[in-house]
């Protein structure tokens, strides 16, 4: 309620003064992205071939990582005294290097796209600085995944670094997977006093985790967790918008949440439908299948035929292919990050060729050697 109360207050001071804000995309590319991990410190001092390289080998878009958290590795190798900050200018973070601004101009001269990938909940020196969301664990309370969103100088903090990006002349803005809470986080006091305004009931462990699969309480709780994290998107949102209207949002979207709608909902507090009433642009679906197929246990061709079935149930709700960034894993998350064999990503090329307009993003993209030879050619 609060955010259609926003929307209409801020359309009409906006139309009243001339001003025009879009909100809503509707406007869809195809999309063929790299998703940058570890810029390549060969290209150190040259960018411009780097981006060459990718430009002749028919990718359009970056998503450059614009964020370090411990025991990330630095961009081009730099040097640093920060040991986790950002790559862009900001009065709110140690810089590491503004590299995003060489990324931009370099991008820009072969025509690339450049969204920001960036990190919220796990940053890692917003961690050092704020308490952590409660979570409950074994009869216990814990320290959960990330910062808390109910607290407002987190929310503060955030925002101030994401209106930080939108100063840049970047094409959008990629929204890391942690931006999420997971299925027993949310008992800080500041969680239970929103929760216990706005339903007049606390989140008590003892009734939400009793037969969760049919427990009323609990699917309540996690649908208005997922609405807190929708609300405060929407701030962020708008605030870029005010200084940056063309830039355009994607999120990262979990592998069981377009097949399994409930699990997205109580494992992630994360929806499809509430995504898309809220007018997002691109859905980076993470189709990672070495990492489906070992936390699923079923075998590669199984795991393909479950990425279809995700595609379409996506396409089920109502969504433009193009809106689709399904994530190609080229390199293992569990073996040094060795390249994955090329003919395993061949089929999966295959499978997203067949639909026509898919978007896809290779994922997690180290060399120009990772782009394989003979996908969508």
């Amino acid at each position: 309620m609060r955010i259609i109360f926003l929307f209409i207050l801020f359309s009409v001071i906006f139309s009243s003064s001339g001003f025009s804000l879009t909100l809503v995309e509707n406007n869809y590319r195809q999309i063929k992205a790299v998703q940058i991990f570890n810029l390549d410190s060969q290209y150190e001092n040259n960018l411009s071939e780097y981006f060459r390289k990718l430009k002749n080998s028919g990718i359009n878009t970056v998503f450059f990582r614009v964020f370090q958290n411990y025991g990330d590795r630095f961009h081009l190798g730099v040097q640093s005294y920060c040991q986790s900050g950002v790559y862009f200018k900001s009065q709110n973070a140690c810089v590491i290097r503004d590299l995003l601004s060489k990324v931009v101009k370099y991008a820009g001269m072969h025509d690339l796209k450049v969204y920001a990938w960036m990190s919220t909940r796990s940053l890692s020196f917003l961690k050092n600085k704020y308490p952590l969301e409660v979570a409950f664990k074994d009869g216990n309370f814990v320290e959960g995944y990330g910062v808390s969103i109910f607290n407002p100088d987190v929310r503060r903090e955030i925002t101030k670094l994401f209106k930080d990006l939108a100063y840049y002349d970047i094409d959008g803005i990629l929204i890391q997977d942690d931006f999420i809470l997971r299925y027993n986080e949310g008992f800080s006091k500041a969680a239970g006093h929103r929760f216990f305004v706005d339903t007049g009931h606390y989140p008590d462990p003892a009734k939400l985790f009793k037969d969760n699969r049919n427990n009323s309480f609990y699917n309540s709780w996690n649908k208005w967790k997922m609405q807190q994290l929708s609300a405060f998107l929407s701030e962020l949102r708008f605030a870029v918008k005010l200084i940056n209207p063309g830039i355009k949002f994607a999120v990262n979207i979990y592998y069981e949440t377009p097949s399994q709608p409930d699990n997205g909902l109580s494992w992630y507090s994360q929806s499809i439908e509430r995504y898309k009433d809220l007018g997002f642009s691109y859905y980076a679906y993470m189709a990672y299948h070495e990492q489906i197929s070992r936390e699923t246990g079923v075998s590669f061709y199984k795991t393909m035929e479950y990425i279809n079935k995700s595609i379409n149930s996506f396409l089920k709700y109502g969504l433009d292919e193009k809106q689709i960034i399904v994530k190609i894993q080229v390199r293992s998350f569990y073996n040094g990050r060795v390249k994955l064999p090329e003919k395993e990503i061949n089929i999966l090329c295959d499978l997203i060729d067949n639909y026509g307009k898919l978007s896809y993003a290779l994922v997690p993209f180290e060399r120009i050697s990772d782009i394989p030879k003979f996908c969508f050619y």
